[in-house]
């Protein structure tokens, strides 16, 4: 019983950690974002276990990434058309994570926005419903089928 009441309380400072990071994610605008006005060099896509994110290579800098979770906002074949290494472009940086290296979260090139702000924004306020709803969902799940087994066992053990 003892093993139950710690994974219940570790399941449930989980679920408020993950839950209190999405709900206290603050929307991205140029006043909390770097700029970096640089040559673009290149950009890779990558496809790993189906999620698609993407680097970006500026010259003189490190690459830099487009994440899984903004690259639905990034209009990657316009970019890939109209934007040709050599051309200077504009990027917005948010640098305040804790966790992770530094990611893009506005891309502009000849006037032209490739990854933007509101784009960002959205799924950042879809994110502060979502998360914590989803995750407090499958810790509920969890309590459930756990509850299930022990009451199972509880009869299996009574009968026989």
């Amino acid at each position: 019983m003892t093993i139950n009441r710690i994974a219940f309380v570790l399941g449930f400072v989980l679920v408020l950690t993950v839950s209190l990071s999405a709900i206290l994610t603050k929307p991205v605008s140029k006043s909390n974002t770097t700029l970096i006005t640089a040559v673009y060099r290149g950009v890779s896509k990558k496809v790993y276990k189906g999620s698609t994110s993407y680097d970006l290579y500026l010259e003189d800098n490190p690459p830099y990434r487009i994440g899984d979770g903004n690259s639905a906002c990034f209009v990657y074949a316009a970019f890939k058309n109209k934007v040709s290494p050599g051309q200077t472009i504009s990027v917005y940086v948010n640098n305040n994570t804790v966790i992770t290296k530094p990611f893009i979260v506005s891309i502009v090139a000849g006037g032209q926005e490739y990854l933007s702000f509101d784009c960002i924004n959205r799924r950042i306020a879809n994110n502060k419903i979502m998360i914590p709803l989803l995750s407090t969902m499958a810790f509920i799940l969890v309590i459930v089928a756990v509850r299930f087994r022990d009451k199972k066992n509880q009869k299996r053990n009574q009968n026989g």
